[in-house]
């Protein structure tokens, strides 16, 4: 016997309401506001709830991108039952306005894919350009020079203590330390690569600000072992 479509909705709307419901407590948007700090991961937890008649099955997570991880506690909600979305976010290499997604796959017929945006701001107080380090030295022993620029883009003065690096091998020169707003200097790194160097890494800048006091760079060398 063919049902007619009033009691199709029906019964789908019964069976939607029998059903586990995913239900997110703070809503799908997280903000983490601006950061200042971008050596340290950003950690957000976000509570699930099953505010539906039976159990409630989350059958994934996935995010946009590799940068952000998200691990769940308990994929299996029983009724009236929460689990915690543990997200974390690497904030390295970005700069200014970020927003990245976290896709939650549940058994819920009504929102069977809820979608959480992850956004903020990723502020720094010396800009360096370029953003990263690279080293292209044509074979091992060859010395390689690179020349970073850094500017304060506060309004506040700021001191450069001192610039350190991971790397046994790198020679750092410092320009003028202290930098007024708008102001540049610029560092110079010397390296003669040696077989067993690291080839990627940090160079690490200590500065007086209290919103920034490590600035990190990412450090690479283009060189292939050969």
């Amino acid at each position: 016997m063919l049902l007619a479509r009033p009691q199709i909705i029906l019964i789908f709307l019964f069976a939607s309401y029998a059903a586990g419901q995913i239900k997110i407590s703070d809503g799908t948007e997280i903000n983490f506001g601006t950061i200042y700090n971008t050596s340290r991961l950003i950690s957000k937890s976000v509570i699930l709830k099953n505010t539906g008649k039976s159990t409630l099955v989350i059958k994934g997570v996935r995010t946009s991108c590799g940068c952000t991880v998200a691990k769940i506690s308990d994929s299996l909600l029983a009724r009236g039952r929460h689990t915690i979305i543990h997200v974390t976010f690497n904030p390295e290499g970005y700069l200014g306005k970020v927003s990245k997604f976290i896709h939650v796959f549940t058994t819920d017929p009504l929102n069977p894919t809820i979608t959480i945006r992850l956004t903020g701001t990723i502020a720094t107080v010396l800009q360096s350009s370029p953003p990263y380090i690279s080293f292209r030295g044509s074979s091992f022993g060859a010395p390689d020079t690179v020349r970073l620029l850094l500017t304060n883009v506060t309004s506040a003065p700021v001191r450069i203590l001192k610039a350190v690096s991971e790397y046994g091998d790198i020679k750092i020169t410092l320009g003028k330390d202290k930098l007024g707003k708008g102001e540049s200097t610029t560092l110079i790194l010397r390296r003669q690569l040696q077989r067993g160097s690291k080839m990627s890494g940090y160079i690490r800048v200590m500065t007086t600000s209290k919103l920034q006091p490590v600035l990190q760079i990412r450090v690479f060398h283009g060189f292939g072992a050969g």
